[in-house]
C-alpha cells in the first residue's frame, strides 16, 4: 500500500512511501529521541 507521508515530505504534496518505510522512519525518530532524552 502506497501512502503520502506528509510528516517526512520535502514538498507540500508529500512523498509516496510504503507503510513499512514510514514505520521504519518513525522507529528511527523514536530511537533518536530516546538516545538524546532517555526513556520516558
Amino acid at each position: 500500500m502506497e501512502m503520502s507521508a506528509y510528516g517526512f515530505a520535502s514538498t507540500e504534496h508529500g512523498n509516496s512511501i510504503t507503510e513499512d518505510d514510514q514505520k521504519r522512519k518513525l522507529e528511527l525518530v523514536m530511537q533518536t529521541a530516546q538516545a538524546i532524552w532517555g526513556e520516558a
